[in-house]
């Protein structure tokens, strides 16, 4: 099915639908994307909107509606997807982080709220993945591709499978004592201090020194 998940509307249609399909339903990955980059001053406030209304909107209304069914069937799991740019800081994308900082903070009430009925709720936190949109920016960018790959640790983006793997775990049995968590997939980039590293130091040798009498 194909729909706008800034649509309330078809975002809770579509679950019914899954669920008369299929009679239950054990997961939800909530992934859909928009994203605007501007400074503060010069952001548009629609932009600052539809963030929110895609990245944490549409993730408590899709959210709301599976729990309902996966109450009823005290089980079930849901995955939201945020962003390395939830957790840190960067100029220039105030509407994109902060929706994802919001998506992070709902998840973990609705983990503690959802762990009584069976059910599990966690997020999965990319760094850069090499997504096919992402893939004909660098193209078009190879300096700018090379500057940004530097940054992380792992010297490389990600690819799709390295996420989907993330997500195919805590959506599963496999990680059925995991809930209100937050895993970062980000080649190390989260836990990063961005600094030039300190120059390293070699240990100073051992001297004896004259003892008083």
């Amino acid at each position: 099915m194909q729909f706008d998940v800034a649509d309330a509307d078809a975002y809770i249609k579509a679950i019914a639908d899954t669920v008369a399909r299929h009679g239950r339903l054990d997961g939800l990955v909530n992934n859909a994307m928009s994203s605007y980059s501007n400074s503060i001053l010069d952001a548009a406030l629609h932009a600052w909107k539809r963030d929110f209304a895609v990245k944490a909107e549409a993730v408590f209304i899709g959210t709301r509606v599976a729990l309902r069914q996966m109450y009823k069937q005290k089980s079930g799991s849901i995955v939201n997807i945020a962003s390395t740019c939830g957790l840190r800081e960067m100029e220039n994308i105030a509407t994109y982080g902060a929706s994802k900082a919001a998506l992070i903070h709902f998840s973990a009430v609705a983990a503690m709220e959802a762990a009584k009925h069976g059910v599990r709720v966690n997020v999965v936190s990319p760094g850069q993945v090499m997504t096919e949109s992402l893939g004909s920016i660098h193209k078009n960018a190879p300096e700018r591709a090379a500057q940004v790959a530097a940054t992380i640790p792992t010297l490389r983006g990600g690819q799709p499978v390295e996420l989907a793997n993330a997500i195919l775990f805590m959506l599963s049995e496999e990680a059925s004592f995991v809930t209100g968590t937050v895993l970062p997939v980000d080649g190390g980039k989260s836990a990063q201090l961005y600094t030039p590293p300190a120059p390293t130091q070699s240990s100073p040798r051992a001297q004896s020194s004259p003892v008083a009498a």
